[in-house]
């Protein structure tokens, strides 16, 4: 009798462990496909399409698109493409929150509604995917200087991040759908 007890408390620690791991396993994080579409039409609807006169930045500002998997996202590899595009989304919040755009000749033409929007959805697509992120860094040099040009009141600056958020939350969503709930 007295060997009994540590075989059965032996075995209920392992039943715990167990649902301990399963629990952990089903509660990964998820964002939910409809809140990033949503996000990237608000985005994408903001103003025209990206200027011609702004490509002359593109040779020194580029976003580092191969951070995001190229082929089909697997399970593992989702939680790669989920942390790519919430820290860009986590990364831009400040820019948008800091700085003001330019005023009068060379504005930024952008639909003030569609912008609100844009900044709500990706308030909600922050909060619903906290689990997720931590920061890697592998975007600063690229909002450094996206934020330098904005700083400088040059509306190609904000025409930049739109047209790399835009990039960022469609490949995503085109190339990785099934990482999206």
């Amino acid at each position: 009798r007295t060997m009994m007890a540590p075989r059965v408390l032996f075995l209920l620690l392992q039943l715990c462990s167990l649902q301990v791991l399963l629990v952990s396993m089903t509660t990964r994080c998820h964002l939910t496909k409809h809140l990033v579409l949503s996000t990237y039409r608000h985005l994408e609807q903001l103003g025209e399409p990206f200027p011609l006169h702004c490509r002359s930045y593109n040779q020194n500002i580029y976003f580092p698109d191969d951070v995001v998997p190229a082929a089909q996202a697997n399970r593992s590899q989702c939680q790669q493409v989920l942390r790519v595009l919430l820290e860009s989304l986590q990364e831009a919040e400040p820019i948008f929150m800091e700085n003001e755009f330019p005023d009068g000749e060379g504005r930024v033409n952008w639909d003030a509604n569609k912008l609100e929007g844009f900044l709500i959805h990706q308030n909600r697509v922050l909060e619903e995917g906290q689990c997720v992120i931590d920061s890697s860094g592998v975007f600063s040099s690229y909002f450094r200087n996206v934020t330098t040009l904005i700083e400088q009141q040059d509306p190609c600056g904000w025409e930049i991040l739109r047209r790399d958020l835009s990039w960022v939350l469609k490949t995503n969503l085109k190339r990785h759908y099934r990482c999206f709930k």
